[in-house]
């Protein structure tokens, strides 16, 4: 018995063995892999790299470590068009001058080993590479507080393995030629504290009215915090943060032995008591420069990783990007105008004027009420893309230059039925089942939006429905092809204000968001038409430097995506040409004079918002018209102020340029269709019309797991209101569709309730981040969409050429913010009724309230 015991104890000793000896192995191959995918990754860089740090040592002067300049503007000529002050005065101040609390409760917080190592901590780089091995990016600094010094003073914000081997050779060096205080003077001098606060110094006399060597150890730890991440951690705006940061920094001084457990104690239980003091004026931003900063946060947060969401299935995944979006979006909003960055754009200052001049005049003429703030009541704002380059050359965003709130990409409002050919009709296109002679039924639905003036057409083909802005066949559309997939197309588009709740409501086929749209992605929707169904997210950036290194900060690149197929957006486009030139289009009169442009109108309920958005070859230009506080605005439409402001800068920004029209791809032909259904025949019909050869094949597999492929007409298999790519988002049966509209609404209401005015940051917004909604509600119910009627365009001419133009569309609420800080306003659902073409001049659509809508 004792020697099979024996032999079970060397056995499962000799299993030990070998199981340690396996882990032994598999860390050696780890470490392995490590260097040999880091020597791949740099060694093609290393003599670059040696360069460069050799340059920049032989260089180097304690004067680097001083100077914070403004943040400057300059337009696509590099003439200046703005500077951005912090406010606040930068001094710069030696090692004496400066709390040796402070001093040790950086190095606690940030460099244990600071005064142990020679500029570069070889354990936390080693953390640092297995992580990028692990997660194929940059996801730990590693850095030493000399590094960060270096990186701050000589080097771009970019997390590469580059910047990381740069420090690397670079931080002994600067310890050589520096020593460890004045490492450390450096570093107090150079760190942000947000409030447009740079250096310890001013960050001292901002919040504690002292000077910075005159803190006291639970002070410096509050700066110490801030430093970390000024906008989460600063304490007049977020005090709970800032106190959490500070005893977390204080409890570090203490696990490093600067103060004893009592004194940790007793500093914890000090109160915060901040005193903020007056911020001297910093220089007007405009609309330019406004844009420009918000342009220059967004790619400093993609250097930094953060992944960008338009789209979101529950309101879980949407609010938790929404505070991971705040937080970084501030931070990089608020260093950028503390000063130190050079931005220049593609913004034509020429363009700018003209379009300004525009609004200006054309608003002017219809009112000059104002409101309690001193601004303009009645607002406008634009937006002009050069197709060629997809860039954006001019945003206006309101009246005058001397308005800091630039409505071009901060305000959202609803777009009324611009949107119907980006979400509902291209969209359709792309499956390949529809087409512009399409022929669609065009009938009162119950729980459906109607048409203007209660008139309705029968069998129309997509084209003319699209130019009169028929309402009830853009929402058989989306209904065909399901809200969710409308949807994403303009997730493609990267529509910053899209909410959760706006992936289940048909009353988005209409112009109905939660929120509203923005001037400038609708601009970039209606460009991504004019470059053949390809979007580009340029902005107005064509690089950004930072002032002490005269680098770029970031590479500004832009990314290009196919939306739509050259097809569908060639068939939109000679559809929107219809809005100017045929008799019935809602924007007859509103083509460029030796031009072929594209367009669309929109009008919101009671004309609260009103839109033009259209194109030529060369530019696009998008603008909105309607007050800070909705309100109806008789005898406005889409076509009538928004349309004339369009047509007159586009008139401006083409002359003497030669006249251009698209070509039409191959994939597309012109071909006779059949005039009771508007499907391609091979005889002579008589009528002719545009079909696309080659569609979305993931749009046609989506519509056809849904609708099936047996019948011509697609109709026939559908399911009753049917949404493709529902996923968890509806789960519907036939009897919950028929819930009363009142119960909807009430439901969505209730859901619907938050705290008002606090969605927008400092003066900006941005991806995903909207303005949030007081009191709001919505309707969003899944109808049942019929057949069909068996009903020929010929047969129902003469019937349509006597009916009015035009339909309105359903709205939902419109928060807008009035300024920074500004005040939130909605307005409630509404259906318009009886009444002649909203989206045609000199008409005025009367308006229906939905039931159970207050």
């Amino acid at each position: 018995m004792a020697q099979q015991a024996s032999k079970r104890k060397k056995k499962k000793a000799h299993i030990v063995v070998r199981i340690l000896k396996t882990l032994l192995l598999v860390f050696m191959l780890c470490i392995l892999a490590a260097v040999a995918f880091l020597f791949i990754k740099v060694f093609p860089d290393l003599q670059s790299i040696q360069q460069h740090a050799y340059e920049t040592y032989q260089h180097m002067s304690e004067d680097d470590f001083r100077l914070v300049t403004d943040t400057e503007i300059f337009d696509k000529d590099d003439k200046q068009i703005g500077v951005i002050s912090s406010g606040h005065h930068y001094v710069y101040v030696g090692s004496d001058d400066i709390s040796p609390w402070l001093k040790k409760a950086y190095v606690a917080q940030e460099d244990r080993r600071f005064y142990n190592h020679h500029g570069v901590d070889w354990l936390a780089i080693a953390r640092a590479g297995l992580s990028y091995v692990k997660h194929r990016r940059v996801t730990q600094g590693g850095s030493t507080i000399t590094q960060q010094v270096i990186k701050n003073t000589y080097l771009t914000q970019e997390r590469s393995l580059k910047r990381k081997f740069t420090e690397i050779l670079l931080a002994p060096q600067l310890e050589k030629r520096f020593g460890k205080d004045k490492i450390l003077e450096f570093y107090c001098n150079g760190n942000f504290y947000a409030h447009g606060c740079y250096g310890v110094e001013a960050a001292s006399r901002y919040y504690f009215d002292k000077s910075a060597k005159d803190l006291d150890p639970w002070e410096a730890a509050v700066l110490v915090g801030i430093s970390n991440r000024p906008a989460t951690y600063e304490p007049v705006n977020h005090p709970k943060n800032s106190l959490r940061k500070r005893n977390e920094v204080l409890t570090n001084l203490y696990k490093q032995g600067d103060i004893t457990a009592e004194e940790l104690a007793e500093y914890k239980e000090k109160p915060l008591e901040i005193a903020p003091q007056t911020k001297v004026a910093a220089a007007t931003e405009n609309y330019q420069t406004s844009y420009a900063i918000y342009c220059t946060a967004l790619q400093l947060m993609k250097t930094d990783g953060f992944k960008f969401k338009y789209t979101f299935k529950n309101k879980e995944e949407y609010d938790k990007y929404q505070a991971e979006y705040r937080e970084l979006y501030a931070d990089k909003s608020e260093k950028i105008r503390a000063g130190g960055y050079k931005i220049y754009t593609t913004i034509d200052s020429d363009i700018q004027a003209k379009l300004q001049k525009r609004l200006d005049e054309t608003l002017d003429d219809r009112s000059n009420e104002k409101q309690e703030n001193g601004k303009f009541a009645l607002q406008g704002a634009g937006v002009v893309i050069d197709n060629d380059s997809s860039a954006v050359v001019a945003i206006v965003g309101g009246r005058g230059t001397d308005d800091a709130y630039n409505r071009g990409f901060l305000a959202r409002r609803q777009p009324g039925s611009t949107i119907k050919p980006l979400i509902d009709y291209a969209p359709a296109f792309e499956t390949g089942y529809f087409y512009p002679s399409y022929v669609i039924d065009d009938h009162e639905f119950d729980g459906g939006p109607k048409n203007s003036g209660n008139k309705y057409y029968g069998s129309v083909t997509l084209r003319e429905a699209l130019n009169r802005s028929l309402n009830t066949v853009a929402w058989q559309l989306l209904q065909k092809i399901g809200v969710k997939t409308g949807l994403s197309y303009l997730g493609k588009m990267e529509f910053s204000s899209l909410s959760w709740q706006d992936s289940t409501a048909a009353a988005v086929s209409i112009g109905g968001f939660t929120y509203g749209t923005r001037v400038v992605d609708m601009a970039k929707g209606f460009s991504t038409f004019a470059n053949m169904g390809v979007y580009d997210d340029k902005t107005c950036l064509r690089s950004v430097v930072y002032d002490r290194t005269e680098q770029q900060v970031l590479p500004v690149s832009s990314r290009r995506t196919q939306v739509y197929t050259e097809g569908t957006a060639y068939m939109i486009t000679d559809i929107l040409k219809g809005t100017m030139d045929k008799s019935y289009g809602t924007g007859r009169g509103l083509d460029i004079d030796g031009q072929q442009a594209a367009g669309k109108t929109g009008t919101a309920n009671d004309s609260k918002d009103t839109w033009f958005c259209g194109y030529t070859r060369y530019y696009t230009a998008a603008v909105w018209v309607g007050y800070d506080q909705p309100r109806p605005m008789p005898g406005i439409y889409g076509a009538t102020v928004a349309g004339h402001i369009w047509k007159g800068i586009m008139t401006d920004i083409h002359k003497d340029l030669p006249e251009k029209d698209w070509e039409q791809p191959e994939s597309v032909i012109k071909a006779y269709f059949k005039s009771s259904t508007g499907e391609q025949v091979d005889y002579d019909s008589g009528e002719k019309d545009l079909f696309n050869l080659n569609v979305d094949s993931a749009a046609r597999s989506e519509y056809e797991k849904t609708y099936g492929t047996t019948e011509a007409d697609p109709d026939a298999n559908r399911d009753a209101g049917g949404d493709l790519n529902d996923d968890a988002l509806v789960e519907t049966s036939a009897s919950e569709e028929n819930v009363s509209l009142e119960e909807t609404l009430e439901s969505i209401e209730t859901s619907a309730h938050v705290t008002a005015g606090t969605g927008v940051t400092g003066v900006d917004g941005g991806p995903g981040v909207t303005p949030q909604r007081s009191h709001e509600s919505r309707r969003d119910s899944e109808e049942t969409v019929a057949s069909p009627r068996e009903t020929t365009v010929r047969e129902t001419a003469e019937r349509r050429t006597r009916a009015e133009t035009t339909a309105p569309e359903t709205q939902v609420p419109t928060p807008t913010v009035n300024g920074p800080g500004g005040q939130l306003h909605t307005t409630p659902v509404e259906t318009k009724g009886p009444g002649a073409g909203m989206d045609s001049p000199g008409s005025e659509g009367q308006v229906i309230p939905r039931p159970g809508v207050h």
